[in-house]
């Protein structure tokens, strides 16, 4: 009986680990993206690119013009 508890504990254990999700397989979530939002999110992107490298100097401190993120 004790040898059967081990076992069901250990099943009980490892069970969920091996059993997983399912098979989902890759997804893409801009295929049905409204095109106007992932130009606006490029956009965004884009901008908050632009700020964070004009708010750094060469040696990747900030600039002293650059506002504080205080």
């Amino acid at each position: 009986m004790k040898n059967f508890i081990r076992v069901f504990a250990l099943a009980i254990f490892f069970l969920p680990t091996m059993v997983g999700c399912g098979d989902s397989g890759p997804t893409n979530i801009v295929e049905n993206a409204d095109k106007n939002a992932l130009a606006e999110y490029e956009r965004m992107v884009a901008e908050d690119s632009a700020a964070m490298s004009g708010a750094m100097n060469s040696e990747g401190t900030p600039a002293p013009d650059a506002p504080s993120a205080e």
